[in-house]
């Protein structure tokens, strides 16, 4: 039997979710509306949400 794929596996792994995530946040810190409640997060946490969104799909 052929085995299914994670969506982890098939979007590409960590290094999809990290830069899925840095691009968001990028994004974020251009809008008028949500760049106030993301202002003092630290630099690293979209690294944090990748790695969480990542295991939510099925990776480590």
């Amino acid at each position: 039997m052929k085995k299914v794929p994670t969506l982890y596996e098939w979007a590409g792994g960590k290094e999809t979710f990290e830069k899925l995530t840095e691009v968001l946040y990028k994004k974020i810190a251009d809008d008028k509306l949500l760049a106030p409640v993301f202002q003092n997060m630290s630099a690293e946490h979209h690294r944090h949400i990748a790695h969480f969104i990542a295991e939510v799909c099925g990776g480590p």
